[in-house]
């Protein structure tokens, strides 16, 4: 008995064609998951530090907000109209919710917000705002930077409607 190992020409081509599709379609899945499902980011610039450090790479979860709302304390990639890059920054109000900083501190609906992601002393200036508490409009959501004194956010620009917000950042990549 005899063992024939040659391969034909027509079944290397079916190989290779199986090959190719293969490829291509890691290819596709690849652009469909970066392009769809999650981005990954760097940071440039310092406004959200500490938590975000220039250089660091981060995630956005474009998915995350498909089943649920934005929430408090997120920290989430937002596109503006007159940007051509992503920003990144920390939901503190939500729509509806009445926003103010005085003293130094941040307060929604007149009680001072708790934020234990920034560094001890920090204080947030009003900018804008001034003294008066502003209401956040419907679907749109207030966002700070962690570097107050180095971010332009919400409190220059006001609130940003829920159609801008990309997703949710993860960090640590």
């Amino acid at each position: 008995m005899r063992i024939d190992t040659h391969i034909s020409r027509h079944s290397w081509r079916g190989q290779l064609r199986i090959m190719a599709a293969v490829a291509l379609g890691a290819v596709a899945v690849y652009f469909g998951l970066t392009r769809y499902v999650v981005l990954v980011g760097q940071v440039v610039g310092t406004s959200m530090t500490p938590t975000l450090e220039p250089g660091e790479r981060y995630a956005i979860n474009r998915l995350a907000y498909r089943w649920q709302a934005p929430a408090r304390g997120d920290i989430v990639a937002v596109r503006l109209p007159s940007e051509s890059d992503l920003i990144v920054k920390r939901i503190v109000a939500l729509p509806g919710e009445q926003v103010a900083v005085r003293g130094g501190l941040v307060l929604v609906n007149g009680m001072v917000l708790q934020e234990p992601y920034l560094k001890p002393g920090t204080l947030t200036a009003a900018m804008r705002m001034g003294n008066a508490a502003r209401k956040v409009a419907d679907d749109c959501f207030f966002l700070l930077g962690d570097n107050r004194a180095a971010s332009a956010d919400s409190r220059m620009d006001g609130a940003v409607p829920r159609a801008w917000i990309v997703g949710r950042v993860s960090m640590g990549l």
